[in-house]
């Protein structure tokens, strides 16, 4: 299995998931203290908490999620995820399920919507998602492990489905879907133009928002403001140009839309707590390779 991409298809860009070849999940542990911005997939996610404490921005609400919590991010949802240091080392199990999958097995899939916080037999539940991370470390190179999967995947999906589907209106209004549409088309909008300037009041005009309710509407969904987010998004896409090649952090800089090298070395520190060349540094004996 490789790594996830964002990629552009149509109208929106979205995030890629790979998979194995008979499989309807893909499983990760997740290990190390990240950040990840608001984005978007097709897939189903489910977010089970092993140890230390994360918080979730989905749908413009914010979850706190601890050990044993189950958090389920529907397809299409946008979605951001805060962790804390963990001293375990791992702290969450990961599963990303093919849409597709699901909505062969429930009917009118797309009326349908998970609640978030899903509220279940928390010992079988607990089962069930300890069941994924042995797949994972031990067995998934195995003659027909993926077989193991799939039925662990149909019991998960059991419970989610009798404790936690209920109707998309019930829980997200059309009014709130539409504002996630404009929110996924103002989000899409940073990432072709990151590298160009960014002015909050021509972005809000452009999708028909006053600069002072825009400035509350992406501060309400996403939890940080229009700045910070696209701040943080040019970072992001400079610490792969950083890890990938040996170009200057001036160019680097430049090309990511910074007017020099020291708004980005200090943005850069915000995020990544370190600097660019000590980054790049790291990455090559793979201290950041995931």
């Amino acid at each position: 299995m490789g790594d996830w991409r964002f990629e552009n298809q149509g109208e929106y860009t979205y995030e890629i998931v790979p998979y194995g070849k008979n499989m309807p999940v893909c499983v990760y542990v997740k290990t190390e203290r990240e950040e990840i911005l608001e984005h978007w997939h097709d897939e189903i996610e489910v977010v089970y908490t092993i140890a230390g404490r994360s918080i979730h921005y989905i749908d413009g609400q914010v979850y706190v999620a601890e050990k044993g919590s189950l958090l389920v991010t529907n397809s299409g949802s946008i979605h951001r995820i805060q962790t804390e240091p963990c001293i375990d080392g791992k702290y969450a199990i990961v599963l990303m399920i093919k849409y597709e999958f699901v909505e062969r097995l429930v009917e009118q899939m797309n009326q349908k919507y998970f609640l978030t916080e899903v509220h279940s037999d928390a010992d079988k539940i607990h089962e069930i998602m300890m069941g994924f991370l042995e797949f994972k470390e031990k067995h998934q190179e195995e003659s027909y492990a993926e077989l193991k999967a799939t039925g662990l995947l149909y019991e998960l999906l059991f419970y989610l489905c009798r404790d936690a589907l209920v109707e998309k209106e019930s829980v997200l209004p059309i009014n709130s879907q539409k504002n996630l549409e404009r929110l996924r088309g103002i989000m899409l909008y940073v990432r072709e133009n990151y590298k160009e300037e960014m002015c909050q009041q021509k972005v809000a005009h452009k999708f028909y928002f006053s600069k002072e309710y825009f400035a509350r509407f992406f501060k309400k969904n996403t939890g940080m403001t229009f700045i910070e987010y696209v701040t943080k998004y040019r970072v992001y896409e400079a610490a792969k140009e950083i890890k990938e090649t040996d170009r200057s952090i001036l160019d680097i800089a430049l090309d990511c839309g910074f007017s020099d090298s020291r708004g980005l070395i200090r943005a850069f520190h915000c995020v990544y707590h370190t600097t660019p060349l000590q980054y790049r540094k790291e990455s090559r004996v793979g201290k950041y390779t995931k």
